[in-house]
């Protein structure tokens, strides 16, 4: 049961591609209400999911959860975002199968973890490589490869990766390299066993004059707030530093969360100083890409804007 748009490639190969070749059955959810997806479940005997971090959030959060018979489930793979730790084992202890996470892209990158790999590898990495054909690397800026462990942009090539951008030529000369490596866009490293650790995306860099900060390492710093149950971590213009942090936070249900509660427990907890947000904007719901991320485009307008209206730009 794919939970995301079917042009994508996580719903697309890991569920559609799938069903289609060994001939099994694929349930469809056409209804954006996490109860109309829990009934669909129990109805047709879902036994495999896709699952975006997001939706897994909002399923979690389903206060009659418990009352769903969701037995059938034996394998649930997370992808489309970064999952933390904390998420993957909540979903363990609440819904029944084998968790697995997995990395991807519509341009043909993809891994997961596997049945029998060990709990830190299904909670802190993607796993490995899905095609044994296929051969990445992680490069720095001027393409050069870097060795196992450490971190830069993703690279790959292979019979997986696609061809191009549709009349996009002058795209595509940019994201190939000579020797036909496609570079993703997205930040990470392996580890010795070939796992794949996303750290974030390179575009999603908040540049804080000398400083280049992971939105990704920000956000996964403010979600173990208790009272946030979700973060978004986006880059807001300055005049000075070219950009200063900014958090986008919701809070857990009932919960009020303010910016000195957050601060106080980053130091508490020796987050480095400039990993630190410098505005929180507190939102009921954080506007969602049709692939159900987080669309950071609109938060960016957003805090423009209101920037804009404070006479701070």
């Amino acid at each position: 049961m794919p939970l995301g748009p079917l042009g994508h490639e996580g719903p697309n190969s890991h569920s559609l591609c799938s069903w289609i070749l060994f001939g099994g059955k694929m349930v469809l959810n056409t209804s954006p209400l996490v109860e109309d997806l829990l009934a669909l479940i129990e109805k047709e005997e879902v036994t495999y999911l896709f699952v975006v971090p997001t939706l897994l959030t909002d399923i979690l959060k389903e206060p009659e959860l418990e009352r769903y018979d969701l037995s059938s489930l034996s394998y649930i793979l997370i992808g489309g975002a970064h999952a933390s730790p904390e998420l993957i084992t909540a979903a363990t202890e609440r819904l029944p199968g084998f968790f697995g996470a997995g990395y991807g892209s519509t341009e043909g990158a993809r891994s997961a973890s596997r049945p029998g790999d060990p709990w830190e590898v299904v909670t802190r990495t993607s796993g490995r490589k899905l095609v044994p054909y296929d051969k990445y690397k992680v490069v720095d800026e001027s393409g050069r490869e870097l060795p196992v462990g450490q971190a830069g942009e993703i690279a790959f090539r292979g019979p997986c990766r696609f061809t191009g951008y549709y009349k996009s030529r002058e795209d595509d000369s940019l994201i190939f390299s000579p020797d036909g490596f496609y570079y993703t866009g997205d930040m990470g490293k392996f580890d010795e066993q070939g796992n794949f650790i996303v750290t974030g995306r390179k575009k999603d860099i908040i540049r804080r004059g000398a400083e280049s900060i992971s939105a990704a390492e920000v956000e996964a710093l403010v979600e173990r707030c208790p009272k946030v149950a979700r973060a978004a971590a986006i880059g807001m213009p300055d005049r000075r530093l070219g950009e200063r942090v900014c958090v986008y936070v919701e809070p857990a249900p009932g919960m009020e969360i303010t910016f000195d509660e957050i601060i106080c427990q980053l130091k508490a907890e020796g987050a480095s100083t400039f990993l630190l947000p410098e505005r929180i904007e507190v939102a009921e719901g954080l506007p969602r890409t049709a692939m159900d991320k987080v669309d950071k485009n609109k938060l960016r307008d957003e805090i423009t804007r209101k920037l804009e209206s404070e006479g701070n730009l």
